[in-house]
Parts: structure tokens; sequence; C-alpha cells
């Protein structure tokens, strides 16, 4: 029973293997704080925002303003990442 804590607490703390080396890193251990996924959702949630004003008009504008939403964030995660290079 003891060996199974002992590797849940290696995959939390190592990572969860992918084959080939390849590792998913714990983000709870990295140290870097990656504003990417902040981009992605904060543009997602301003679009939902703006779309809230229009849902009575149209749903797909709606699901249009949160797309639009998504687009932006994802242009600002390419920016953030090519400053971090």
């Amino acid at each position: 029973m003891d060996h199974h804590f002992q590797r849940i607490k290696w995959v939390l703390t190592k990572g969860l293997s992918l084959g080939n080396n390849h590792f998913i890193m714990n983000t709870m251990t990295n140290k870097k704080d990656n504003k990417s996924s902040w981009a992605i959702g904060g543009g997602l949630l301003i679009g939902m925002g703006i779309g809230l004003f229009y849902l009575e008009r149209s749903p797909l504008l709606f699901a249009g303003c949160m797309f639009i939403g998504l687009g932006v964030g994802l242009v600002v995660t390419g920016i953030l990442s090519k400053k971090s290079l």
C-alpha cells in the first residue's frame, strides 16, 4: 500500500510520462507563471460579457462574440509567447 502512495507522490512531483521520455510537468512544481491561459480565458469571458447584451436579439451574435473573444485571447497568447522567447 505504501508503494502506491510513493508512486502517486512521484507522479504529482515529477509529471506524467507520455512515452519516449516526454513529460507533462505539474503546474504546482513549475515556478514560471504562464499567463497564456489567463489571456485565453480572459478573452473568452470578455466576449461572453459583451455577448450577453446581444443575447435577446440573437443567440448567434452571442456565440459570435464568444468566438471573437476567444480569438483575441489566442492572439494575445501568441504575442506573450513571442515576448518570452
